[in-house]
């Protein structure tokens, strides 16, 4: 792995003010971070140049958590697929939202959500907001966000701030 605190402050040096740092880690179909993902988000996060972390790979949701006073999304699930075995979680996802405002001289997230989805194999193949979707069968839609609401706030997110919009 790069040393990636020398890439935040060279992205720093060059003028942004919020780092995003978008990891592609995980072991696919697990939903529980891995310890090399607990350890790398730490890192990153005592990190004062990296503002959020963002994280994909596994194919399935995984926590959302705040860690020195900034978030990691582990895992979004997923957003675009189409698996040759569908296994109902991989057809779940997570939009997340994070709001930044000016703090003295940085920035802060103030607000912090995320938005369960659900992707409908059709055809045609659809992305669907679980919170709002009435094409969903009631027991599937239910089973999912049941599932995701557990999995992202699993390591107290809720408690730390992340709400989900309509619930």
């Amino acid at each position: 792995m790069p040393n990636l605190s020398n890439v935040s402050s060279a992205v720093c040096a060059a003028g942004a003010e919020i780092v995003v740092a978008s990891l592609h880690w995980g072991t696919e179909y697990v939903q529980d971070p891995t310890a090399e993902q607990k350890r790398i988000a730490q890192k990153l996060l005592n990190d004062p140049n990296v503002d959020l972390i963002i994280g994909h790979h596994a194919h399935v949701v995984q926590p959302f958590e705040k860690i020195n006073g900034k978030w990691v999304a582990y895992g979004m699930g997923n957003e675009i697929a189409r698996h040759s075995e569908p296994k109902g979680i991989t057809e779940e996802g997570v939009i997340a939202r994070f709001h930044f405002s000016r703090k003295g001289a940085g920035w802060i997230v103030d607000k912090a959500e995320y938005v369960p989805l659900l992707i409908d194999l059709g055809p045609p193949i659809r992305l669907l907001d679980l919170s709002r979707s009435t094409t969903v069968d009631a027991a599937r839609r239910d089973q999912a966000l049941q599932r995701t609401d557990q999995i992202v706030l699993s390591r107290g997110a809720g408690e730390q701030g992340l709400t989900r919009p309509g619930k």
